[in-house]
């Protein structure tokens, strides 16, 4: 027979450190003599780790950059979501460096979807509904399922990777 039960003890009192803030990127693209080929594959060889930049608002992922002879090249690494999903990695590219309070016709906006479909508007003064550059390339990869690198299980997330080419007459 129970009729009570000892009091709960009470831990000792944690207090979280502080995280460190992530850097802001340096605005230095590096250049390369190498081809890279637009596949939906970050490979090492393709974009140095120089090359990555930390992407707004959650600042937990980032994409590669990397200016070719012919192209920018941009790759995102491994994102969760897929198909169906509110899932998109989406850029805006100031191509005059001026700025300004609405979007012209030297800003364009780059919507990259798990599926590869490459959404590309310039401004119109309100909004993108310009037409985008003809000669944009992109492709993706995705799987409903993570398999990490040498591990035994896979986890149950659908995930996918970009990458897109923006030729420099289109910039």
């Amino acid at each position: 027979d129970v009729s009570n039960f000892p009091p709960t003890p009470t831990p000792p009192p944690y207090t979280a450190p502080t995280p460190t803030p992530i850097p802001a990127w340096n605005a230095h693209v590096p250049s390369t003599a190498r081809t890279v080929t637009v596949d939906g594959i970050c490979r090492p060889a393709e974009y140095p780790e120089s090359s990555r930049v930390t992407m707004e608002p959650d600042r937990y992922t980032s994409m590669h950059l990397l200016a070719s002879r012919d192209a920018l090249y941009l790759f995102t690494n491994i994102l969760s979501g897929g198909h169906g999903l509110d899932s998109a990695v989406t850029l805006y590219i100031n191509r005059d460096g001026q700025g300004g309070s609405a979007p012209g016709p030297a800003d364009l906006r780059l919507r990259l979807l798990p599926d590869g479909t490459l959404e590309a508007g310039t401004g119109d003064g309100s909004g993108y509904g310009g037409a985008a550059p003809a000669i944009l390339a992109s492709r993706t990869i995705s799987d409903t399922r993570l398999a990490l690198q040498e591990d035994i299980r896979t986890v149950n997330s659908p995930w996918w990777a970009g990458e897109v080419r923006i030729p420099w007459e289109a910039l």
